[in-house]
């Protein structure tokens, strides 16, 4: 029942081991390299071969932490076994009549801003960490608590894994498939360079399939600018106008926060309305290069300024969706990104991709071989990622329903 809820500050709940923390600067650490980890604030800072702590610990901001993100990201972490912590990370351990697990759900999103110090670095210090407070169940319930949020959490991890390992699938593949292609009799990737040389030619790529060419993007694809809308344009309902942070770093397009225009302009912005299948790439600002192609939006849609649309300009000679994973690939990015760095560009335009090389199967049935076959990893990339959203949201309202007393849970 949550009238045997207590409250509990840090202090009379956990051992606060900062008298035991040791910062060490880059030069210290560089000279006892090692594989245990190294803590700050928010994370590993790098490895050691020495420690200070061997046990399960719960690492909580003091200065340089997501305080002011609280509800989005995590101000404190748990860590386990050998580990050597610096100044930076208050050390809470739980004494025995508390639940380790239950106090670190209850900080990791904590609002705690009333109790930091301002400043150009906001900071909890230890006398007001000391203060602050956390609402506490019997031990047994805390404990039961603790086991279902660290079950989801199991689940969010091993999604987040399954996500990592088909990432690093598809990066290796696409190196194979960008540099030995695919037999189009047998289905398979050609032999390497080192089995059959003689499928191979030089290029200025290095070598690559006899029966490929090197082009630019300018010469197989077209480039279109969308309008430069103006805050006036933009309504509360209609259509979603397209701009560079709907391009979402996972190659998807996030409508989620999207600007919209009246729907009785779309027939005035219909050349550069868009549709799903449509190849779209960040022209501009900090996420330059980053694209994205159409997938399972069926609304209208119009294309911001600075986000640049691609099209093959014959599709007998290009395959669209070949084209998205030509500029999601490695050369075309590297590419990309030595324009900006060579000449501190902030943006890119059709001058550029006059300049950026591309290699191109002659045959379009190897170009779809291709694109399926990295399709079919983004497929299942994209089943975790929304499984992902879901385990996540789930742990949202399990710690609002478990942590405030909402859903009482019951102790067998």
């Amino acid at each position: 029942m949550k009238d045997r809820w207590q409250v509990y500050n840090i202090e009379e709940s956990c051992d606060i081991l900062d008298n035991m923390r040791i910062p060490l600067n880059g030069e210290q650490r560089s000279a006892i390299p090692g594989g245990i980890p190294y803590y700050g604030a928010n994370g590993v800072q790098g490895y050691i071969s020495k420690y200070l702590f061997d046990e399960d610990l719960i690492l909580m901001a003091e200065d340089g932490g997501n305080f002011e993100e609280y509800s989005k990201r995590p101000i404190a972490y748990k860590i386990s076994g050998k580990s050597w912590v610096n100044n930076h990370a208050h050390i809470l351990r739980a004494k025995k009549e508390f639940s380790q697990d239950f106090i670190f759900y209850s900080v990791v999103h904590k609002n705690i801003i009333p109790f930091i110090k301002g400043g150009t670095r906001s900071k909890l210090n230890l006398s007001d960490l000391k203060c602050v407070e956390i609402e506490y169940p019997p031990l047994p319930q805390q404990q039961k608590i603790a086991k279902i949020l660290s079950t989801v959490d199991n689940v969010i991890e091993k999604t987040e894994s399954a996500i990592a390992k088909y990432q690093a699938i598809k990066q290796g593949l696409m190196h194979d498939l960008f540099t030995r292609g695919i037999d189009v009799n047998t289905g398979r990737l050609r032999p390497t360079p080192q089995e059959a040389f003689e499928l191979y030619k030089e290029s200025v790529l290095g070598l690559i399939p006899k029966d490929w060419e090197v082009n630019t993007v300018d010469e197989v694809a077209f480039l279109r600018h969308g309008y430069q809308f103006r805050d006036y344009d933009f309504t509360d309902e209609g259509i979603d106008v397209v701009k560079i942070g709907q391009v979402g770093r996972d190659g998807n397009i996030d409508l989620k926060r999207a600007s919209k225009i009246a729907f009785s302009r779309l027939e005035e912005f219909k050349s550069i309305q868009l549709f799903k299948g449509d190849v779209l790439m960040a022209l501009t600002g900090a996420t330059l290069g980053k694209t994205a192609i159409i997938r399972n939006v069926d609304k209208p849609m119009v294309q911001n300024y600075r986000v640049g649309y691609f099209e093959p300009k014959n599709i007998d000679v290009l395959n669209k969706l070949f084209l998205y994973y030509l500029l999601i690939g490695e050369s075309v990015q590297n590419e990309i990104l030595g324009f900006v760095n060579a000449g501190a560009q902030g943006n890119i335009g059709k001058a550029d991709f006059e300049k950026i090389s591309i290699v191109v199967p002659n045959a379009v049935d190897e170009q779809k071989l291709i694109s399926n076959k990295l399709s079919i990893l983004d497929s299942k990339i994209q089943t975790e990622q929304q499984a992902l959203a879901k385990y996540q949201q789930l742990k949202a309202g399990l710690l609002q329903d478990l942590l405030t007393g909402k859903v009482a849970v019951g102790v067998e």
